[in-house]
């Protein structure tokens, strides 16, 4: 009788049921949380006009779904910066994303600004670049775009394995960044720096048997195919770079006022990308 009512296929129903709830409810979890306010952080000592003061506009990526802006905001609250982060992503493509910069931008006046800096994760370094194309500003100054060889492997893979999910979490979006190969940047009088994550994501490890079927993953930096003026590497995943932005906004900030990374490593990281999770197994 146990095994009978454990085992049922009314059972069974109900389980598949549950899980379709428990899914359905964490995608509408995520896209409460991602339905998103601009966040704006400015110095209130700073009384200058704005032809005078610096500003750093930090554009996220889909992790902006899962994770707040609270890491980024407190990590680059810093002394003489007014700190923009936009709202700007849009489930349909990065053309969608690009018009609601340049809202943004203009609603907020950052070309007023004496400089600004940008911190831009993945998609929105695709965004930024064909954003900066059709909408150049003179006075970006500087430009640190966070890579990894790891994490840009997931938008094909959840394009072929997880359509369904993806389009319900992401809309078309992750789609469009899949099939969009990166276009570098020619823009001669901007700092341009590139960030390296060397580790994995938990979502990451979830797919490693398809990870292991690419081929390997290649960390210089000249493998992005953008100009750069310095690089260095993290041993921190994409999602740390939401929760744990702190431990690498010193060598940003660095970055920002110098043109460099300053101490940080610019060695590849030796660590396995996975160790985090297979401690945990």
């Amino acid at each position: 009788m146990y095994d009978y009512f454990f085992h049922s296929p009314y059972i069974r129903v109900m389980h598949l049921q549950l899980r379709f709830l428990t899914v359905f409810i964490l995608i509408a979890f995520c896209v409460s949380n991602a339905a998103a306010r601009d966040v704006i952080k400015k110095d209130k000592h700073n009384r200058a006009p704005i032809e005078e003061r610096e500003a750093i506009l930090i554009l996220g990526g889909l992790g902006s779904v899962v994770h707040s802006a609270k890491d980024q905001k407190q990590s680059f609250a810093q002394k003489g910066y007014d700190v923009f982060i936009p709202d700007y992503l849009a489930r349909r493509s990065i053309d969608g994303c690009v018009k609601k910069l340049q809202r943004f931008a203009l609603k907020h006046q950052l070309s007023k600004y004496k400089k600004v800096h940008v911190l831009s994760y993945i998609v929105g370094s695709w965004a930024f670049n064909r954003w900066y194309e059709q909408y150049p500003m003179s006075n970006v100054a500087s430009l640190v775009y966070d890579r990894s060889p790891l994490q840009e492997t997931l938008p094909p893979m959840m394009r072929d394995e997880d359509p369904l999910f993806s389009r319900l979490l992401f809309g078309k979006l992750t789609f469009d960044l899949a099939d969009t190969p990166y276009k570098p940047l020619v823009a001669p009088g901007i700092k341009m720096g590139i960030l390296i994550e060397c580790k994995a994501t938990k979502f990451l490890w979830l797919k490693y048997d398809t990870f292991l079927k690419l081929p390997p993953r290649i960390f210089e930096p000249e493998q992005f195919g953008q100009r750069y003026d310095d690089y260095c590497y993290f041993f921190l995943s994409h999602d740390d770079m939401y929760t744990r932005l702190h431990e690498a906004a010193p060598a940003i900030l660095n970055f920002f006022s110098s043109g460099t990374f300053g101490e940080a490593d610019r060695s590849p990281c030796s660590e396995d990308p996975f160790k985090t999770y297979r401690k945990s197994k």
